[in-house]
């Protein structure tokens, strides 16, 4: 699949992703560690085909690959994560890498994969639920799905949804979104959420990057928007989302 052209309002968005996340490995709240075990618990053989959808910089990707040695395919519609994922991939030990950038959303393979990915923020979806069934048909019988997303940690009060613009019906709870993936047909492994001081640690460190580079970048003509967009993030999480707002991992096992 050849790399496809961003629109100016995306390339925006990435943009500001991308410098958000500069000091981050993994683009999500999940501790790296977390993240070391949830590959361990999916003992892949060697020569696996293993696709991460949203890769980003592709750093979970690239643990499973050198983990396995096996060859991984990621795609990601940000030009910047994308970059920064091929940059990376230079220094591969084992195992073999594609990344591509174009729609996860889109993305149709001409054969299903041994494991697909899907950790996020690279890709939007409706639900957890809409985003098991996105991926399942990926995976071939018997394959592992390894899925993160956000789920509510505590019942979300109405001033918190205004202020997230969300629904309490876009997300479920950690177990909410087990029991959906039962109900399909998949079999829980494993699964992990992170910690409030994985939290902390995401969410200032992504305020932190924008601020830094807002006062190393004082002409730049998208710096007050950036920092505007980060510092009503920092509000939220100071408003509820510290203790409203979880993050989990999920690895499953579809039928064989």
């Amino acid at each position: 699949m050849a790399d496809v052209p961003v629109s100016a309002e995306e390339d925006l968005r990435f943009r500001f992703s991308a410098i958000a996340h500069a000091e981050m490995s993994i683009w999500n709240p999940l501790a790296g560690s977390t993240l070391n075990e949830a590959i361990e618990e999916m003992r892949l053989p060697p020569g696996s085909r293993v696709l991460d959808l949203g890769s980003g910089r592709g750093e979970a990707l690239r643990r499973v690959v050198e983990r396995f040695d096996l060859h991984g395919v990621g795609v990601d519609r940000s030009p910047y994560a994308v970059a920064q994922a091929r940059a990376a991939s230079m220094d591969l030990k084992h195992g073999t890498l594609e990344l591509l950038e174009a729609d996860a959303l889109a993305y149709q393979p001409e054969v299903p994969f041994d494991a697909v990915l899907a950790l996020g923020p690279g890709w939007e979806h409706e639900s957890f639920q809409a985003l098991l069934r996105q991926v399942y048909g990926l995976v071939v019988p018997g394959g592992l799905l390894l899925l993160a997303d956000g789920y509510w940690r505590a019942e979300p009060t109405a001033a918190y949804l205004a202020l997230l613009g969300a629904t309490r019906q876009e997300m479920g709870t950690h177990a909410e979104h087990i029991r959906q993936a039962i109900e399909l047909g998949l079999t829980p492994l494993w699964a992990a959420t992170a910690t409030t001081r994985d939290w902390d640690r995401y969410e200032w460190r992504y305020l932190g990057s924008v601020e830094r580079w807002a006062a190393e970048h004082p002409a730049d003509p998208h710096r007050d928007e950036f920092l505007r967009l980060a510092r009503e993030g920092r509000d939220r999480y100071l408003a509820g989302g510290r203790e409203q707002l979880g993050f989990g991992i999920y690895l499953f096992r579809v039928p064989g």
